[in-house]
């Protein structure tokens, strides 16, 4: 069984997205080597292609998503562009192919041009459960929200023309099934693994991260996000009300706190902006919490990555969080301001308790690893190839067709 994945994700998707298709092509190479392929259609100098096979497919006009003329161009140019690469793909025996990203994926009308099974992955919508404003934020237009939408409904009309999708949590394949209307049994839940990179780092090597940012211990961490729902402004705000020397350091754009008005300990309330994976780990290592509160998370990488590196996590009851959280967090209302400062006020004041949280955590996320969730992908990919008409090798498989 040949497997193709498009790694286009690895220039432009979402940080998230990107260390994803990394991790797990990368742990695809090492277990099953020859029988991965990398598919993109952008020169690139990425590191992975050096580790794999890889083929450099045809470039096509990209279009622009917000405009509804162009979208419906590039939908066409997708069509023709897969009746094209689809004699290419056979030669390399490509039974299955995976996009990692549903965020951009092939048309729906793909399905019906491709002589392959196709997996996807799904991310996470949370448009499916939120208001626009909040996973967008008040700045977009009511256009930009119809064509959002529209774009949304040719995700999940191609979704459910794949063999099978994969998502990173029971509570996003529930939304998925209850609010996009997937058959569960196409629906398969598979966690990210977390990278080895991230783990407890000397106190010297804090010091010295610390030192770059102007930060003193101790200090509270928060990852932010252009998008309202990580809800940095509660944060902020619970924070004001603690009775605490503790800096909160927010990693993240600068606008997600230039809407929340007056801060009592503005001076304790530190923006560093975006930082690289090395400094992110020492900032979570030198923490004594970790407060992320998000009303939305599909997975919620934060968590875990700061669980690895032995910060005690404040984190949401909401949607996924728990599920990856499970007993090694304090779980909080995140739409409620006294519920968060109570969480973390008992894991600054109570030393006990947050080494406890910090054992638990470190526990915990050795369930988190991307060979693991490399071998599941693979039982997914061995299940839709052989399932039915099965995996085959010749030009007979030109007459397998979606309905």
């Amino acid at each position: 069984m040949k497997v193709g994945i498009i790694t286009d994700g690895l220039e432009y998707a979402p940080l998230s997205i990107r260390s994803y298709i990394e991790n797990l092509a990368r742990a695809l190479l090492k277990i099953h080597g020859d029988d991965i392929i990398l598919l993109h259609r952008q020169k690139s100098s990425h590191p992975l292609y050096r580790e794999g096979k890889e083929i450099l497919l045809p470039v096509i006009d990209k279009g622009s998503l917000y405009n509804p003329v162009s979208f419906v161009r590039r939908r066409i140019h997708d069509f023709f562009y897969y009746v094209k690469i689809r004699d290419s793909l056979e030669e390399q025996g490509i039974d299955v192919l995976h996009f990692p990203d549903l965020g951009r994926p092939a048309p729906p009308l793909c399905a019906a041009t491709l002589p392959l099974r196709i997996v996807v992955t799904n991310h996470g919508m949370a448009q499916l459960s939120l208001p626009a404003r909040l996973c967008y934020g008040r700045t977009v237009s009511m256009q930009q929200v119809i064509e959002l939408k529209e774009f949304l409904k040719w995700r999940l009309i191609f979704a459910k023309r794949c063999e099978a999708l994969i998502t990173v949590s029971e509570s996003e394949k529930r939304i998925l099934c209850e609010k996009g209307s997937f058959p569960e049994e196409k629906v398969h839940v598979i966690y990210h693994g977390v990278s080895p990179d991230f783990g407890p780092q000397p106190i010297t090597t804090v010091e010295i991260v610390l030192k770059k940012y102007g930060i003193e211990r101790p200090y509270v961490l928060h990852t932010s996000a252009y998008q309202p729902k990580k809800n940095t402004k509660r944060v902020v705000k619970a924070f004001d009300t603690l009775e605490t020397d503790h800096s909160l350091v927010i990693v993240g754009p600068e606008q997600a706190i230039q809407t929340i008005g007056e801060v009592k300990k503005k001076d304790k309330v530190i923006m560093v902006g975006f930082v690289d994976k090395k400094d992110l780990i020492s900032l979570y290592s030198g923490a004594e919490a970790f407060v992320f509160p998000s009303l939305h998370e599909s997975f919620g990488m934060p968590i875990v990555e700061a669980m690895a590196c032995g910060c005690p996590v404040v984190t949401s009851h909401e949607f996924s969080m728990p599920e990856v959280a499970g007993d090694a967090a304090v779980l909080v209302n995140p739409y409620s301001l006294e519920d968060i400062t109570s969480g973390l006020r008992k894991v600054l004041t109570d030393l006990t308790f947050r080494e406890e949280l910090r054992e638990r955590g470190l526990k915990r996320v050795q369930k988190f690893s991307w060979e693991r969730s490399a071998e599941e992908h693979w039982k997914v990919y061995e299940k839709v190839c052989y399932n039915d008409h099965g995996c085959a090798q010749d030009l007979n498989r030109q007459s397998v067709r979606r309905t």
